[in-house]
């Protein structure tokens, strides 16, 4: 594998919409309360970059390239010996799984309505009735 021909693929421009709402997110987070100044300058960045179409160079593939992997290409490992894990003694035995559904709950009843006390009338005061 050659290093040269490892690229990062053109990312898509993001459409002015989403450019704008970003640029007003950026804003939002550099206000009180938040006052989040590095989100705000991430998200401008964000929108600087992609507006000039600017692409960031990727990640550096260490472990693709590494030194030492040209050297381990290089050894038989025909000749190494290998360990392999032994096989469990016995297979899991079947288990009996009882589903038990749960009871209905008692419905609690409401005690009747007491009768309301009865009315004393007032003395000195004569009881109205109606026809």
């Amino acid at each position: 594998m050659d290093r040269a021909l490892l690229k990062p693929s053109e990312s898509n421009a993001y459409p002015e919409r989403t450019l704008a709402e970003f640029l007003k997110t950026a804003e939002a987070f550099a206000q009180p309360p938040w006052e989040l100044l590095k989100a705000q300058h991430w998200l401008e960045e964000l929108c600087r970059r992609n507006k000039d179409r600017i692409v960031q160079p990727p990640p550096e593939l260490y472990f693709v390239f590494h030194p030492d992997l040209e050297f381990m290409a290089a050894l038989q490992l025909e000749d190494k010996e290998v360990e392999v894990a032994e096989p469990p003694a016995a297979p899991p035995q079947p288990r009996e799984i009882r589903v038990v559904r749960p009871t209905k709950k008692a419905k609690m009843k409401r005690p009747a309505a007491a009768e309301p006390p009865p009315r004393q009338a007032l003395e000195g005061v004569p009881l109205l009735r109606l026809p």
